[in-house]
């Protein structure tokens, strides 16, 4: 949708230029019906004579202080909103497939029934189309055509927009799809995720805003390892002498802590995993959540040795900065943290954190604001690592400015070089350890130093 609005109503206003039916309210229905009949033809082409036909009618219909033929409305969406390629050898297509589903998925809504779409869901042209519109609408019609024939592709699919997408379904067809996923051979990284995702919606142990899992097997935390390997999340984790790959369903065990961080830290960013929209972060379990767990009916053995994980949920203010670490996004990261702190401590007018302020800044916040640059750094980055690098610095916990142990502080972690303070733009995972977050530069950054101690991190 908003692709739409600045494809067709902003992008043309900031060039300068001007389509003729300048509102998207009255171009993207005469975009549907073209993407309509596009679909239903199950063409991937059309030609301008063609496309004509099909939106003569639809554009009659907007009113205009000056008409315009369909050919020429089909010029300028090729030209100034750019939604059209081609007319190369007489013929055009949409830019990217995705933009005719969305339209055809939307001109349905509008003017049939989920029936239509019923009768085409064993048309795989016609599953993007179908995902689109159980977002629109409600998918449980399509999970319970599934369910009456249900083959792994189709349980697949239903997977992928009731769980990974999370279109509306009815609990009850959901609980039913559920049961039929974990029966089911969907190929061993489908079952595998369908496993993991069955974990965290079955908990070993809740109380409060805490959720305990039971332990991790290899062949979940494969999928990690997986996503690393192919950049799609930037740890640097370990990989396994032992052949994870053939002990799926062993438990993992004696993995080092920085690479337990950057599993929790990859959970986050699977959305298929969360129950609902509230802000959640993964974490290692604390000695008493341990204890909890080991004395639980659930009881796994050697709990203390395997991968537990909690899932906390977390107030929605933390939301951009989980988003902005778990993409690597370290200046914003490290810039939302400020603006966290500063929220939090209700210091936003002033832009800035004084001694007293410190001294009654939150210790639970101020320790999950170090899990989080931990986990998403795999323990390089975070508070309690540049408090334990400024007291090896001579630096003291007591609220004090000490200059000579700052300045050497700010020599250890980059901050600075030639006797000079100069923070890098260019942050990676090479910068020095406890390069972020920056929030500690100073002199109040001794007694952020000392509160981090009191806190305990």
């Amino acid at each position: 949708k908003k692709m739409f609005d600045l494809l067709l109503e902003n992008r043309p206003y900031r060039r300068e230029t001007k389509l003729t039916v300048a509102s998207v309210e009255e171009s993207q229905p005469v975009l549907q019906q073209l993407a309509f009949k596009l679909t239903e033809t199950g063409q991937e082409k059309f030609t301008p004579k063609q496309g004509s036909e099909w939106i003569a009618d639809r554009l009659a219909q907007v009113q205009l202080p000056e008409s315009i033929e369909p050919k020429a409305f089909l010029k300028e969406i090729q030209t100034v909103a750019g939604l059209l390629a081609g007319e190369e050898g007489d013929l055009y297509e949409f830019t990217h497939k995705t933009f005719q589903e969305y339209l055809t998925a939307l001109e349905i809504c509008e003017r049939y029934s989920t029936d239509y779409l019923l009768q085409r869901s064993d048309n795989s042209d016609w599953l993007e189309v179908i995902s689109f519109y159980a977002a629109f609408e409600e998918a449980t019609p399509f999970i319970e055509a599934i369910l009456d024939d249900p083959t792994p592709e189709r349980l697949t699919f239903a997977h992928r927009i009731v769980v990974v997408e999370k279109s509306k379904t009815q609990s009850s067809v959901r609980e039913r799809l559920e049961n039929q996923l974990a029966k089911t051979d969907l190929g061993e990284q489908t079952n595998t995720r369908v496993l993991l995702e069955h974990r965290f919606r079955n908990p070993m142990l809740q109380y409060g805003k805490i959720f305990v899992s039971a332990s991790i097997t290899w062949a979940e935390y494969r999928l990690f390892l997986e996503d690393q390997k192919s950049g799609q999340f930037h740890s640097q984790a370990a990989i396994p002498a032992i052949e994870y790959a053939d002990q799926g369903d062993q438990l993992v065990n004696n993995i080092a802590l920085t690479d337990a961080q950057w599993f929790c830290g990859w959970l986050s960013t699977q959305a298929n995993l969360l129950p609902d929209k509230k802000v959640y972060h993964y974490r290692m379990p604390t000695k008493d959540e341990l204890r909890q767990v080991s004395g639980s009916p659930f009881r796994v053995a050697n709990t203390s040795h395997t991968l537990c994980i909690v899932r906390e949920q977390v107030h929605p203010g933390y939301g951009n900065l989980i988003n902005y670490l778990a993409n690597a996004q370290w200046q914003e990261a490290d810039k939302e943290t400020e603006n966290v702190m500063l929220e939090v401590a209700n210091r936003k007018e002033q832009g800035w954190l004084d001694v007293d302020s410190i001294k009654a800044f939150p210790c639970e916040d101020l320790r999950l604001i170090d899990h989080l640059w931990l986990k998403f750094s795999g323990g390089r980055f975070g508070l309690s690592v540049q408090k334990d690098i400024y007291l090896n610095c001579g630096g003291k916990a007591d609220y004090n400015y000490y200059k000579e142990a700052f300045e050497k502080f700010g020599e250890a972690v980059g901050w600075r070089e030639n006797n000079s303070w100069n923070f890098q733009v260019d942050i990676t995972l090479k910068s020095a350890e406890g390069y972020l977050p920056s929030m500690v530069g100073g002199e109040e950054g001794e007694g952020l130093f000392s509160h981090i101690q009191a806190c305990e991190l």
